[in-house]
């Protein structure tokens, strides 16, 4: 059993630590990391369902992956952009977002209508629009990132896709939109890329493969709740490179007000957990 908490951990490890990859990987424009991912993560992917003789398990839709590639490919590239143009506190605080919006949609769609979850909610709601009235800057860059995630995810849940056959038909339905981008690269810096950046780049769909295969892995004997608790680490390690490697400022109220959801969620995640094993008994 342990070994599956500790892939749950090293799958948010893994995606707290991204920012890291981009600040070692070039300066290269966004788009073409978007676009590496997208056929790197399609290659290895591709592989990797065959090995497992797992290719045949959804059949590729266009009806039913175009919208969740649209979707996921936003998200990749909403991060992208702002990790590349310094904004890794930012980025990471979508994934602070992302429970919360999880949450309001868990609510509003009536699956859970508990005091407690609308108290939490309540909290969590209060300190996004705090930090929002200090600050005067609204969250765009967190919600670009965190929205199409969650779309992503209702629309998973809906169709009920498997992760990785259904990550596999997405990216090849994302190879057509991938022309598009080569009308707003500047390919001008090919012929400066290194033979070790070039390594990296192919990197970039073994480092989004590897965390989804262990999430996926971990999530068949460790409850959501747990899972939903480890989470958090993703988006505390984002902004703690932010500001140490990427050298980010963050005021105190920041610092205070991204904490204090950061244990609103965790607090939330635990009674969730203790909820769990009252009902089991």
């Amino acid at each position: 059993m342990l070994k599956y908490h500790l892939k749950g951990i090293s799958a948010n490890v893994i995606w707290g630590s991204l920012p890291l990859y981009f600040y070692f990987s070039g300066e290269y424009p966004p788009l073409f990391f978007l676009l590496a991912q997208i056929i790197s993560t399609f290659i290895l992917l591709g592989l990797y369902l065959k090995l497992m003789r797992a290719e045949e398990t959804q059949r590729f839709s266009l009806k039913l992956n175009l919208i969740p590639a649209l979707l996921l490919m936003l998200n990749w590239g909403g991060y992208a952009v702002a990790i590349k143009s310094g904004y890794v506190i930012e980025a990471s605080y979508a994934y602070l977002l992302l429970p919360i919006l999880l949450l309001s949609v868990s609510i509003f769609s009536g699956e859970s209508n508990q005091k407690k979850d609308w108290f939490f909610f309540s909290l969590s709601l209060f300190i996004v629009f705090l930090e929002f009235y200090i600050s005067g800057n609204f969250p765009f860059i967190g919600l670009l990132i965190s929205v199409p995630f969650v779309l992503y995810l209702l629309w998973h849940k809906k169709h009920n896709l498997d992760p990785l056959t259904g990550l596999f038909n997405e990216t090849k339905a994302m190879l057509p939109l991938c022309c598009l981008l080569w009308f707003f690269i500047d390919f001008g810096f090919i012929e400066s890329v290194k033979l070790n950046d070039w390594a990296m780049l192919l990197m970039l769909g073994f480092i989004t493969l590897l965390p989804l295969t262990l999430f996926v892995s971990a999530s068949k004997k460790v409850s959501f709740n747990v899972l939903s608790l480890y989470q958090i680490m993703s988006p505390i390690l984002g902004m703690i490179i932010g500001f140490h490697l990427y050298h980010q400022d963050i005021s105190t109220y920041k610092f205070i007000l991204y904490s204090s959801l950061a244990l609103t969620l965790i607090v939330y995640n635990m009674t969730n957990q203790i909820g769990t094993k009252n009902e089991s008994y």
